[in-house]
């Protein structure tokens, strides 16, 4: 692992061009790129990356949070994804805290966050509660029979959202969490995202089907009897 600022210095940049393998750990206090441009500097480079928030203070990391919740650049990053995960069951009503080792914000300021960004969090929301009914769309004999596209009201904005609600599917115990609470927000079919290949040239569909989802696996093998996907008619990744 390699501690660093971004921009990484020209030998480092050759350096993780010729091995893509490197890791960098990057002193996000310290680094010259802030928010949505560290991001994207990140994104560019497809750089094999954490953050360090040591030493940040609550509006630098407030910037950051917010940045990747907007952002139309997929960042696999798990120190934003894990946060941005407590952050929403937090607004929701779930206390993940405990679940995190040294989450970036505390209690209170989570609270803070969640107050000044409502609007966007009740997107996220939204966006997350639908992806109930993405589960029996996606599913071509299921969406014969039910005509779920057809059924609820559509939303047909390619930037409703940002990209990376994506990288909370894998993060475990999340999607199960989520869902068992009944939701209070309303339920659309996202016909952008949950039909084009939007999110880095890959599907929803890509991103969902993953051993953390175990509603849609269970799903998928009670339909079949068996666990085996390529015996369903399912969507294209």
């Amino acid at each position: 692992m390699i501690e660093c600022t971004a921009p990484l210095t020209m030998d480092l940049v050759k350096q993780q061009f010729q091995d893509k393998e490197m890791f960098f750990l990057i002193d996000v206090k310290n680094s010259q790129l802030k928010g949505k441009d560290l991001l994207v500097y990140i994104a560019n480079l497809e750089l094999n990356c954490e953050l360090s928030f040591d030493g940040c203070s609550f509006e630098e990391k407030k910037e950051i949070l917010k940045s990747y919740m907007d952002l139309n650049t997929l960042n696999t990053l798990n120190s934003l994804s894990i946060n941005l995960a407590v952050l929403v069951l937090h607004s929701v009503g779930i206390d993940w805290f405990e679940f995190v080792d040294n989450p970036a914000l505390s209690k209170e300021e989570a609270q803070e966050f969640l107050d000044e960004n409502k609007e966007l969090f009740d997107k996220w929301n939204t966006f997350l509660t639908s992806t109930m009914i993405y589960q029996i769309s996606s599913i071509e004999f299921l969406e014969n029979e039910m005509e779920v596209s057809a059924k609820y009201p559509h939303i047909d904005d390619i930037n409703y959202i940002g990209k990376n609600v994506v990288n909370l599917f894998s993060i475990p115990g999340f999607l199960n969490t989520y869902y068992s609470l009944p939701s209070k927000f309303p339920v659309y079919y996202f016909k952008q995202q949950f039909e084009e290949h939007i999110f880095k040239g890959k599907s929803l569909f890509h991103y969902f089907l993953n051993e953390e989802n175990s509603t849609y696996l269970m799903l998928h093998a009670l339909i079949e009897g068996k666990p085996e996907l390529e015996k369903l008619n399912v969507s294209s990744v």
